[in-house]
């Protein structure tokens, strides 16, 4: 039985969403021998597609980007690229499906339609894993909005799983309720255990008699980092004083020097280290007292599993998914986004009782344990996943019909042709760049910073 896997990442690096998806292939291929999968990724090969590879999966890579993106500067010109782009791969999908027998198309984001139109057109039965709110602070901005995106997920598939009931309750909003369900992210325990014992590769900066935080995750606004700061900072002036590591790669330019210098006004630059990137991450958590995860827009939080599974408690927000996570008072403490004299004092209970911590040990590796279980993870997502083989097909939506026979009707577009339509792009985004730095020159060199860090 064939089944075809839809991957949005070409990075370097496996992200939350890849991971998750190579372990439920991993765990079905061997409930199911007669499993084929076939992970299509997008050019160039990255770290998805080398992993699957390594495991004798079929992998092919074809060009494409998402519907959602951070911004189009480059105007008309890279509209239609990403038009002409999107149609090559939903017809090269449609290749695919067709060629190969594929039973059971599977889309592992919500920035690329492309498999599920492909699987309505072929008649083939398709599941959407959804693993983000989708908002535009995640630098996700859809054509017609993410209500419309995710209600396309909905009608386009036979089953909607969300990575958490935080994100299931959004997407019921848009999505018929009896197509939704809630696997949580597999978390293989033993292997954090495992190199969590390995040395950190970067100084933690924790000092004894100090309660030692770390904060794990991309350096980013909306990670939420800078409520740690600021509580650092309300702890100071009551000479409470922490240590706080950050772990993880920093995303928007200059996002670590804009925390240092807010934690050297507030008195607390000595308490903070940033480690960057890490390979592996988990020696920092194993060294920290007590994990924090400040986001109020995660939905699910693979980090707070993980720092469960490692025995730490953690202090998250009660607006993400960490909330159905973590017990309060047994697990760690949740605290409200906007309420930052929460967050200092679910800190200051760990600091003025030291044993804290560690008496929440034993709890926080059962919460880990059971929510790793067969009730939340593989086994249920790989029910799902046999369930909907075979399943009726979805028709596709009325409003992407017509897009659907543009796409069909027109040859694949060569290479050359493209080419012309990116520079065209180019052109029309440096003349923007170009007018935007004229009128804020400030604004327009950080856009360019990020534009060069995801190049």
């Amino acid at each position: 039985m064939k089944a075809l896997f839809l991957s949005h990442q070409s990075t370097d690096h496996l992200g939350g969403a890849e991971l998750s998806m190579l372990r439920i292939i991993e765990e079905w291929s061997q409930r199911r021998s007669s499993l084929e999968p076939i992970v299509v990724s997008p050019e160039p090969e990255g770290a998805m597609s080398a992993a699957c590879r390594e495991r004798g999966w079929s992998t092919m890579l074809i060009p494409f980007e998402g519907w959602a993106v951070a911004s189009i500067d480059g105007g008309a010109p890279e509209r239609h690229l990403r038009d002409l782009a999107a149609a090559n791969a939903t017809q090269a999908l449609i290749d695919i499906i067709r060629r190969e027998r594929v039973e059971l198309v599977v889309t592992n984001t919500i920035v690329a339609p492309w498999a599920a139109l492909a699987a309505a057109v072929t008649g083939t039965a398709h599941v959407w894993f959804v693993r983000e709110f989708a908002f535009a602070e995640q630098g996700l901005l859809f054509p017609k909005g993410r209500e419309a995106a995710f209600a396309d997920a909905g009608r386009l598939s036979h089953r909607v799983i969300a990575n958490s009931f935080v994100l299931r309750q959004e997407l019921a909003r848009f999505v018929d309720e009896d197509k939704l369900s809630v696997v949580y992210p597999p978390v293989d325990i033993d292997m954090v255990e495992n190199l969590s014992f390995a040395a950190p590769a970067v100084s933690t900066g924790f000092t004894p008699g100090r309660l030692s935080i770390a904060v794990v995750g991309r350096i980013t606004r909306s990670k939420g980092q800078w409520r740690v700061i600021e509580a650092l900072g309300e702890l100071a002036s009551s000479e409470v004083d922490v240590n706080v590591c950050f772990v993880g790669t920093i995303v928007e330019p200059r996002a670590d020097t804009t925390l240092l210098r807010r934690a050297r006004s507030l008195g607390v630059r000595g308490s903070v280290v940033f480690t960057g990137e890490q390979a592996n991450p988990f020696p920092y958590l194993r060294a920290a007292d007590v994990s924090i995860v400040p986001t109020d827009i995660e939905a699910f939080g693979r980090v707070t599993l993980e720092s469960l599974a490692l025995g730490k408690p953690v202090i998250t927000t009660r607006e993400g998914a960490g909330a159905e996570l973590v017990v309060p008072g047994v697990t760690g403490e949740l605290f409200g986004a906007a309420r930052i004299d929460e967050l200092v004092n679910a800190i200051r209970r760990y600091v003025e009782d030291p044993a804290r911590a560690s008496r929440q040990e034993a709890a926080a590796r059962e919460r880990a344990a059971y929510l790793s279980s067969e009730e939340f993870g593989l086994a249920h997502a790989i029910r799902l996943l046999e369930e909907a083989v075979g399943a009726d097909p979805q028709s596709v939506p009325l409003h992407w019909q017509s897009w659907i026979e543009s796409a069909l009707a027109s040859p694949v577009v060569p290479r050359r042709r493209t080419a012309m339509w990116a520079l065209r792009s180019r052109a029309t985004r440096a003349l923007t760049l170009g007018v935007r730095a004229i009128r804020d020159p400030r604004r327009a060199w950080r856009r360019i910073e990020r534009a060069l860090r995801r190049n």
